[in-house]
Parts: C-alpha cells; structure tokens; sequence
C-alpha cells in the first residue's frame, strides 16, 4: 500500500510539473509574440501654436474614408508624462497618431524637448524605430528643432504645411522685406531660422521633405511669408534625401484654411507620406 501511494505521489507531482512547464512556456511564447509584433511606421500630425485638436480631423476623415489610413492614437504630452487614448495594433497598415501638447503656447524650444518624450515613448512602448510626420505651421519647428535634443526616432518623409521656417508675421516679418540673395540664404534671418540651422548636423541625412505653403496672393498665406517657408531648404535642404516644394493658390489656401480644409493640401500630404516605404 505504502509503494503504491508513493508511485501515486510521484505520477501526481509528474502531472503538475508537467503542467506547470508548458503553461509556463504558453506564457513565455505568448509575451515574446507580443514583444516582437511589428508594428507600421506611424504618421504623427503636429499642429501649430495654440492650434485646436480638430486641425487634421478633415485629413485623417479622408484617409479613413479612402482605407488608406486608421487614426489609431490620440497623444497627450504632459509636462512629465505621456498618455495614450485609442488602441494601436499590428495590423494597422499606415497608423496615424495625433499629436496633442497639453500646454500648446509654449516655445518651440520647449515643445522639442517634449516631442522627444512622445517619440521615446513610443520607440519604447511598440518598437518602432522610424516614422513620418505631417506638421502645420509651428508644428514643422517642434519637429525640426527636435533634432537638436537628441532625436530618439528616425524621421523618413515629412510634409511642412505653412511652415514658419524663417519668421512670422506680425512678429520678425513683413510682406515683401525678405528675399533671398544669389547664394540662396535669406536676406533677413530670424530667430526661427537659427534655430533649426544651429543643429544643422543633428538633422540625419535620409528624410524626405515635401514644403507646401499657400498664397493668397500678396506672397503670403495671411500669417507667414512664401520666403519664410521656402527658407526650408537653403536652412536644412543639404540634409534631406529629397526635397519638393509646392506654392497653393485658390481657395482655403490662408494659413489656418489651408490645413484644415483645402482638398488639393490634404490629397498631396497623403499620397507622399505613403507613396512608399522608404
């Protein structure tokens, strides 16, 4: 009796770690499956200073309703933290995250450093390694100058729309003062320029640019002058894999219109942010 309750014990404590190995290994398989999901390069839409949340509702509407696209986040950078609504998954074929900056007048110095935090977050949280961004007006300097705090993502193609690359009206700039000498730099440089040029070689070279800025027809897009935008290139183009630029004219092309509901920006910005994978 003595032996056959010992053989009973051992079959019993055979069974358990048996059990307790594979559920064990259920588990491991199951974490390390989730860790190494790869997850798609995500497009971050960075509004402008003060800007409401609802800039890009129009742009994102359009990529869902063309399939293209899914707004899979909502992204809230807080002072020392970061918050996450909506849910991101792997099969997401082209994410896009939308950028909210709870305290949105800071400087654009002080909304790099912030990015950094999301774009760290991120790499951290789904693995990512690269991504693409859409930016209106001051957004395209957070970007920018992000790379001057050590940039923890690597940015692949980016669209500037109203890009306030070299001054802003009513603040540095005025209607027709700037122009741009036989060199190609900017007559006039503003605090704007300096700062996303005194980085110039943090700014890794692959990223494809496309610059779009509108034109009401005083060389202006009611806030920020065309030479503001096209300062750009001369201030970073030596970086950039590529770079196209484009002038709108017609109707919603005034600053704040043009990002939020001209057809022409909307179609453009989609189409070269996934064109490819490159």
């Amino acid at each position: 009796m003595t032996y056959i309750r010992a053989n009973l014990s051992l079959f019993i404590g055979i069974i358990l770690v048996s059990f307790l190995i594979f559920f064990g290994f259920g588990v491991f398989v199951s974490n390390h499956s989730t860790s190494r999901a790869a997850y798609h390069r995500p497009t971050l839409l960075l509004t402008g200073y003060g800007a409401v949340s609802d800039t890009f509702d129009a742009m994102i509407s359009r990529a869902e309703v063309k399939k293209d696209s899914q707004a899979t986040v909502i992204a809230t950078i807080h002072q020392n933290s970061v918050s996450y609504q909506g849910k991101w998954h792997p099969s997401d074929k082209h994410p896009m995250i939308k950028v909210v900056f709870a305290d949105n007048k800071m400087s654009w110095m002080d909304n790099a450093k912030w990015l950094n935090r999301l774009l760290s977050s991120l790499k951290q949280k789904y693995g990512i390694k690269t991504f693409n961004a859409i930016a209106h007006s001051r957004g395209s300097l957070d970007l920018l100058v992000a790379y001057g705090e050590k940039h923890p993502l690597k940015l692949k193609r980016a669209v500037f729309v109203g890009a306030a690359a070299n001054g802003h009206l009513g603040q540095d700039d005025k209607i027709g003062r700037n122009y741009f000498l036989k060199n190609g730099q900017p007559k006039y440089k503003h605090q704007a320029y300096a700062d996303i040029t005194k980085h110039k070689q943090d700014f890794p070279k692959g990223t494809h640019v496309l610059n779009l800025y509108g034109n009401v027809g005083n060389g202006s897009d009611t806030h920020v002058t065309n030479v503001s935008s096209q300062s750009l290139y001369p201030g970073l183009g030596s970086r950039f894999a590529s770079y196209q630029q484009k002038m709108i004219k017609g109707k919603y092309v005034s600053h704040h219109w043009i990002i939020r509901k001209n057809g022409q920006v909307r179609k453009l910005a989609l189409n070269y942010i996934w064109r490819s994978n490159n």
